[in-house]
């Protein structure tokens, strides 16, 4: 009973690093990519996200502590549970939050396709140039600095950096656009640059689409709010708490990780597809658009029977820890 107790002190203080983690390398990141920190920018939109992601690994590496510990596993995995779905469910609520609030009206995808050509990149290539820009707002760069690669001195500040509008690209243009000299300013084209920036510190494509997984659980916890929100809170706790079947798979544990990390994807894959508008495509051809809303926790709801199945061809737990050498 006492190492039960300890599972939720145990497994909030994971969440509580894990969330601070998150949000010290989103804070970095703000840094070399927009040139400043904004505190509202990342309340409002990081926050959420480094929640969940904390909540979720924190429960799976959770179910390796129980499953090696010499104790009785099932109030344990209980407490895992509830408190799991109870973290989860924060970040639903978290839409209550007013200062955590996204715009009531946000621009429209046309009206942002609309606007001139912004200077969002930090780090441009040009034929015969290499700009990095300061501070950007509305169109201009308070500060550009430009390593001219033929011409001496090699290395320029331009107190201001405009954006020119884009041009076909001719064949006497070169590769990278236009980049034009016009006394202490720099004119140029980012739309036809190559971008440094995202050339060499993008995220590997594996992390991008596990931060892109969490980004999805969390915005959908937030965006269904009450009463789906916390619906989907319980779903998802329930799908990480049953990979433990996963967590003492074979005598391997590596190989028992690989199976939880798989496990951990289907379950991000599973919640992002609820999120799409097929469901609701298909659920409308038999008339049952309407529950569209339950295709996400019916399918973590299978996803998470599916694998407690799994736990009856194992060994009993007691077996099992004794042939590993855990109690």
């Amino acid at each position: 009973m006492k190492y039960a107790l300890l599972v939720p002190l145990r497994y909030l203080v994971a969440v509580l690093l894990f969330t601070a983690l998150f949000l010290v390398l989103s804070a970095a990141v703000s840094f070399t990519s927009v040139g400043e920190f904004r505190l509202a920018l990342v309340l409002s939109s990081i926050l959420p996200v480094a929640l969940t992601a904390a909540a979720i690994i924190s429960a799976y590496l959770r179910l390796f502590s129980i499953v090696r510990a010499p104790v009785p596993a099932f109030r344990a995995l209980a407490a895992l549970f509830f408190v799991t779905a109870l973290v989860l469910a924060g970040v639903a609520a978290l839409e209550h939050v007013t200062v955590l609030r996204q715009p009531e009206h946000p621009p429209s995808r046309d009206a942002v396709l609309r606007l001139p050509t912004a200077l969002e990149q930090r780090l441009l290539e040009y034929p015969r140039f290499r700009v990095y820009l300061g501070s950007v707002e509305d169109g201009t760069a308070h500060g550009a600095l430009v390593l001219r690669l033929e011409d001496t001195p090699r290395f320029r500040l331009y107190r201001e950096a405009r954006a020119l509008t884009p041009v076909p690209m001719g064949p006497s243009s070169g590769r990278g656009g236009r980049f034009e000299i016009e006394a202490d300013r720099a004119r140029l084209d980012p739309g036809a640059a190559q971008n440094l920036h995202g050339r060499y510190f993008a995220r590997p494509a594996v992390l991008d689409r596990v931060v892109w997984g969490f980004v999805t659980v969390s915005s959908g916890l937030v965006q269904r709010a009450v009463p789906f929100g916390l619906i989907d809170s319980l779903a998802l706790a329930f799908a990480v708490v049953s990979a433990v079947s996963l967590a003492r798979m074979t005598r391997w544990p590596p190989l028992n990780l690989i199976l939880t990390a798989l496990s951990a994807t289907v379950v991000l894959s599973i919640y992002a597809f609820a999120q799409q508008p097929y469901p609701r495509e298909l659920l409308a051809v038999f008339e049952l658009e309407g529950y569209t809303a339950f295709v996400g926790p019916i399918a973590l709801v299978l996803f998470a029977v599916v694998q407690l199945v799994l736990l009856i061809p194992q060994s009993p737990l007691g077996a099992w820890r004794q042939e590993l050498g855990y109690a």
